[in-house]
């Protein structure tokens, strides 16, 4: 963790392993169920933006989202930056979901946009993997890292060219409070994405300029 500058308070990121092993059957019935809570949200957006009024007209649910509208208030500010095109016709384009076991899946939250520990859970993998008594298990599986920050770019280039993605090479613009210590995982996400053969660079919101 101190080599990849996860550090915060002066301190490596406290590490517990206490791995979770799911099958690929699991794995697929989890993009089941988080694929429509990503379109539902996505939804969401749209109504809060009015960007499907007419739609909402025509199917007589104009009431109910204006219900919607007026729960999810907005600064004119907030409204504005929303407006901005991002160059995707999804709202959403990476999220986490923050889940526990208790007999079952359930969710906690739902993160949109930030890393939010994707690249120290990758870290704490490989560490995990690595452990000689890991690699002295004689177990009937193949252990697969998740593999977040790959997931991350996969997605980012998804939302922007679909399932064109391959051979295009954008420029990737992560943007953080540059005196945040949770600036350090956006750094390893760069770094990733640039060892992957794309151009990419952090930004400071505040060093941004609105037109």
């Amino acid at each position: 963790m101190m080599e990849n500058k996860m550090i915060y308070n002066g301190k490596p990121v406290p590490v517990l392993l206490e791995p979770g092993f799911f099958p690929f059957r699991v794995k697929r019935e989890l993009e089941k169920v988080f694929d429509p809570i990503q379109k539902g949200i996505d939804r969401i957006i749209n109504i809060v933006l009015e960007r499907n009024k007419t739609n909402a007209t025509e199917k007589g649910l104009e009431e109910a989202f204006s219900l919607i509208r007026e729960t999810i208030t907005l600064t004119p500010e907030e409204r504005g930056l929303m407006k901005i095109y991002c160059g995707s016709e999804r709202n959403v384009c990476i999220y986490r979901l923050d889940l526990y076991l208790n007999g079952g899946f359930q969710i906690l939250e739902f993160n949109s946009d930030s890393a939010g520990g994707i690249i120290e859970a990758d870290i704490q993998t490989k560490l995990f993997l690595q452990l000689s008594t890991i690699r002295k298990l004689k177990i009937p599986y193949i252990l697969e890292e998740a593999e977040g920050a790959r997931l991350v770019l996969n997605a980012l280039l998804e939302s922007k060219y679909g399932s064109k993605k391959e051979g295009y090479r954008p420029t990737i613009c992560l943007t953080d409070w540059r005196d945040v210590e949770s600036r350090k995982e956006q750094e390893n996400l760069i770094k990733y994405f640039q060892n992957a053969g794309y151009n990419a660079l952090f930004v400071d919101p505040r060093d941004f300029e609105y037109r």
